[in-house]
């Protein structure tokens, strides 16, 4: 497998943290971990701290909540490989769940982000017979499940919590638009238009699981995601009628 930097922001929920890193590093080879600190609590700061001992984990800590699109491109900016991984926190990973991303990449030459099977998302890629009762899997439940799956790769659009793309996809369209976007939200639906209109795919690898439950920090933050969601929706609809610009530069401060 080639070598990945998993960009992973964090603001507190230190619980969905622990479970996230620990399937990250029991399931997964050959990579960097790029931690992003929102602005969390001492017990999650020092949590992270403890992380250091690893070999290959960078982290920085903002003093405040930058949001998810600043964050990322703040992890992009520290991110030393060319496959770049951005996952959420409320997330559990299975075996070889990259792996079958990166082969997105080597048998589809025109792909530029390839994203998983889920049990929490919009769009095609969750599976509602688990959506229901994604809190009480275990480890185990959520191995079994992923051995079912079969691989392929259908073209479709692609939305946030877990999702790998390449230097040569940044180099051309640039990272995530956090001034147009804020907090979050829409950021990575700009991002994939972007690529598509940029000669681009963005492909659903089916045999990759990532178990998602979902918004869990925007949850915790009192934020109220159904208001977010149709702000952003209608500015990124605006965006597609009156800003054909496709490239946006990583001006983040880290």
């Amino acid at each position: 497998m080639n070598q990945t930097s998993i960009v992973i922001l964090t603001k507190d929920n230190l619980a969905y943290t622990r479970k996230c890193l620990d399937s990250i590093f029991r399931y997964t080879s050959d990579f960097e971990l790029v931690v992003i600190d929102n602005g969390s609590k001492k017990e999650t700061i020092d949590y992270l701290n403890e992380l250091r001992r690893y070999r290959n984990v960078s982290i920085l800590f903002n003093k405040t909540n930058m949001g998810s699109p600043y964050g990322w491109n703040q992890g992009i900016k520290l991110a030393k490989y060319d496959y770049i991984m951005i996952i959420d926190n409320d997330t559990i990973v299975s075996p070889d769940w990259l792996v079958y991303l990166q082969n997105c990449f080597r048998d589809r030459y025109d792909c530029g982000v390839s994203s998983p099977t889920t049990s929490y998302c919009g769009g095609r890629r969750c599976d509602k017979d688990i959506k229901a009762r994604r809190f009480e899997m275990t480890q185990q439940d959520i191995n079994l499940y992923a051995k079912t799956l079969k691989e392929e790769y259908i073209d479709c659009h692609t939305f946030g919590f877990a999702f790998l793309t390449h230097r040569k996809v940044i180099n051309k369209i640039g990272v995530f638009d956090y001034r147009r976007y804020g907090i979050g939200e829409f950021e990575e639906v700009d991002f994939n238009w972007r690529a598509r209109h940029s000669g681009f795919r963005t492909y659903w690898a089916t045999k990759s699981y990532v178990h998602h439950y979902g918004h869990t920090t925007f949850d915790s933050e009192g934020i109220d995601m159904t208001e977010l969601h149709n702000k952003n929706r209608k500015i990124f609809a605006d965006r597609c009628e009156n800003d054909k610009n496709l490239f946006i530069e990583n001006d983040v401060v880290i």
